[in-house]
């Protein structure tokens, strides 16, 4: 069989060309890249078989690589082996009106050794791309895969067809505790088959590490993936369990700039659902963004606000309602940075985040035991100061030492210290808080319940710490201002029992926010006597305070 050698070397080169651009890119066809090569070698059809070396093992399908209509009966068999004890049958049928030489079948079996080489190096690839791209354990996309399948679709115009969702496991950490962590898989494994199984195939769940993931959905899908994420029932063992996920979620714009800002934007979403976020599923939006640069800006500004004691110390007096005298006062915090003040609201929460709110609270601290100690060489009759202590402080095992260390650094007598710490919500907390509570009790340091009745009350928090002072949450306060008489009522009942339930274990009652005359004698009726709020007095500086003192000396 003549071939023209000119043809035959173009077609061999254009050949071995598709074929490396195949083992880079998906969708291409082997047979197309030898198309060329079997018109010229008089070829009309390639077939490929696998068989193991195991004889129980039968063959796989046929797989046809190349055909251009009826095979013809002459035909020859190549066997390629490999590594993992399988070999390749490869069957090249002649076309009718060809003839093969030794020379011409010498081509045709170095075409087919090229053509297992390069299919070889596919597989290759393939296998590694599925152990980068795929996470195994749950059976999901990974990381890389969501910057690789972001940037096509980027580069394709279609990314702003998506939204993303950056998404973590609720609770999660019970379900490994209450099962152990393999049937915690199972479990986490099945609630995303649940997702997976509520989407198309041009949408990605991939797992960043860990109970975190990021989806990539269409817009119009994002009800029902809210949805989803809201609670979903898993059946395990025949019990069913409401699996749920907190999420931040972003509406990808046409002109996003590149994967890693839609990883950015849905983190900080999700930063934001967990932090104070009332709803579990936060969309970033431009009220968002300005949010989080009100963070960036706070955390940035902070240790050079400590260092020029920018947080100033006001303090509010506490009243007795028979006398209206001063029976004590609380340490607030206000920021003064440039001629303005920053309130509490603004930046606690912030620094709650991110644990500087430590930092902040030995630093208010310190400052009222040198304000107390002042007062004393001034020979004031000073009054029983109450500090805020964050919940970020427990786990911290040199709480105590620390706390005390700042009060005797002063050498502020004890009994004028009052430390408040708010509702704890895990059984962790609650341990390290009784300990610091029964710690400052046994060092005569006072110490209160703030905002009693906000958080996930619970009697076990006033029957088991050994407090000395319950503070109630305004929120227990009627206000005849309001419209609905029913609230009113109940608040009247509850704020009763509330008192009558502290007092009868030991506990001294305060209740802030004391607005009207008409909260104070309510508070009288359930013989309360200690309160506080605008009614009585705003929060006023060390030196209006001060004065205050000084008038109390006298009354």
């Amino acid at each position: 069989m003549m071939i023209d050698e000119t043809a035959y070397s173009c077609a061999l080169n254009r050949f071995i060309a598709e074929m490396e651009r195949m083992s880079v890119a998906n969708g291409m066809s082997e047979g197309d890249a030898v198309r060329e090569l079997c018109g010229i070698l008089g070829v009309t059809r390639i077939e490929s078989s696998v068989h193991s070396v195991a004889q129980c093992n039968e063959p796989s399908p046929i797989k046809v690589i190349f055909s251009v209509g009826e095979k013809s009966g002459e035909h020859l068999s190549f066997t390629h082996n490999t590594n993992d004890g399988r070999y390749f049958v490869y069957n090249v049928f002649k076309r009718d009106d060809a003839e093969w030489d030794d020379d011409t079948r010498g081509r045709i079996r170095s075409v087919i050794s090229l053509l297992f080489l390069y299919v070889s190096v596919n597989r290759v690839i393939t296998t590694a791309e599925h152990m980068l791209f795929r996470d195994n354990a749950l059976d999901v996309y990974s990381t890389q895969f969501f910057f690789k399948i972001a940037a096509e679709l980027m580069e394709k115009g279609e990314i702003g067809r998506y939204c993303a969702a950056y998404f973590n496991i609720r609770r999660l950490s019970v379900i490994n505790r209450n099962y152990g962590r393999e049937i915690g898989t199972q479990i986490l494994r099945r609630y995303l088959v649940g997702l997976n199984k509520g989407i198309s195939s041009r949408e990605y769940v991939c797992r960043l590490g860990g109970d975190n993931f990021i989806i990539l959905f269409f817009k119009w899908r994002k009800n029902d993936i809210i949805e989803y994420f809201s609670g979903a029932p898993v059946e395990y063992n025949g019990t069913e369990i409401i699996m749920s996920a907190r999420a931040g979620l972003y509406e990808i714009p046409d002109d996003c700039g590149e994967p890693a800002d839609i990883m950015d934007r849905t983190s900080e979403a999700l930063g934001a659902a967990r932090n104070g976020s009332r709803v579990p599923c936060v969309f970033y939006d431009e009220k968002l963004r300005r949010n989080i640069d009100d963070v960036k800006a706070i955390e940035g500004l902070f240790p050079a606000a400590i260092r020029n004691e920018e947080f100033l110390v006001f303090y509010q007096p506490k009243a007795h309602l028979t006398s209206y005298a001063l029976t004590g006062a609380e340490a607030l915090c206000r920021w003064q940075h440039k001629g303005e003040t920053i309130y509490p609201s603004q930046f606690i929460p912030v620094l709650e985040r991110n644990h500087s709110i430590c930092t902040l609270d030995f630093y208010m601290l310190d400052h009222v035991c040198r304000d107390i100690r002042r007062w004393l060489d001034k020979g004031l009759n000073v009054v029983k100061i109450s500090v805020n202590l964050s919940r970020v402080h427990l786990g911290n095992p040199e709480l105590l030492e620390t706390i005390i260390d700042i009060i005797d650094r002063h050498a502020v007598p004890h009994e004028y210290i009052e430390i408040e710490l708010t509702e704890t919500t895990t059984d962790v907390d609650f341990t390290e808080l009784k300990r610091i509570v029964t710690g400052l009790r046994a060092q005569g340091i006072s110490t209160s319940v703030d905002d009693f009745g906000i958080g996930y009350s619970s009697l076990n928090l006033i029957r088991e710490l050994p407090w000395n002072v319950l503070k109630i949450d305004k929120s227990f306060l009627p206000d005849d201002r309001d419209v609905n008489a029913i609230g009113i009522e109940q608040k009247k009942i509850m704020l009763k029992y509330v008192i009558a339930m502290a007092q009868s274990l030991g506990l001294e009652c305060i209740v802030e926010g004391v607005e009207t005359i008409e909260q104070v004698d309510l508070l009288k009726t359930f013989n309360c006597f200690r309160a506080q709020g605008f009614f009585f007095d705003r929060p006023m500086p060390p030196e209006m305070f001060e004065q205050r003192l000084r008038s109390f000396m006298c009354g």
